[in-house]
């Protein structure tokens, strides 16, 4: 199996690829500043907090993750 880290999985594009993946038997990590709710996936999935934050090292959320997909997005107000 493969495994691949999602940023911003619970969005309205991460939701899509997580799908997709889930679909293809993937192991499959979403990152994201809450955890998704039960029922928003298909299947269950695995979740890790994670943010934006530049000055913050995320190497170790990065241990045994294949492929990383970064489909998250900081919303701007105004």
């Amino acid at each position: 199996m493969t495994a691949t880290l999602i940023s911003g999985g619970t969005g309205f594009v991460g939701r899509f690829i997580v799908e997709c993946l889930l679909a293809r038997s993937d192991d499959v990590l979403v990152m994201g500043r809450e955890r998704p709710p039960a029922n928003l996936f298909s299947q269950p999935v695995d979740w890790g907090f994670g943010t934006l934050d530049p000055d913050k090292d995320w190497v170790s959320s990065f241990a045994g993750v294949d492929h990383f997909v970064h489909a998250a997005f900081a919303h701007v107000p105004g």
